[in-house]
């Protein structure tokens, strides 16, 4: 796989059941309605979701190429969302605290 659409016509993101998934989260989280005790972490991970989104598919093959080299294909696309997810996460927090990030991750 060489192209990001490549990757992930593969994973099959255009199917019933992903989209069952996506509105499942949204009403996981649609149904927080008092700050509790991940509040906190939900707050800073929203904070960088913007970013985050405008990244992920910029590393997204490079973090599979990396992985897919010695681990199961399952494996590899479970290691490469969480690992594209945080690194993701990482670079937008930290782009964010710059004077002028809030301009470059929303």
């Amino acid at each position: 796989m060489d192209t990001p659409a490549e990757l992930e016509m593969h994973w099959q993101n255009d199917t019933i059941v992903a989209g069952l998934m996506s509105a499942c989260v949204f009403l996981l989280f649609k149904c927080i309605q008092t700050p509790g005790r991940c509040y906190g972490l939900v707050r800073i991970i929203s904070g960088a979701s913007y970013g985050m989104y405008l990244m992920h598919m910029l590393m997204l093959p490079a973090i599979y190429q990396l992985l897919s080299g010695f681990l199961s294909i399952p494996l590899a696309i479970v290691c490469t969302a969480v690992l594209n997810y945080a690194v993701s996460f990482g670079l937008s927090f930290l782009i964010g605290k710059l004077p002028f990030g809030k301009y470059i991750v929303g």
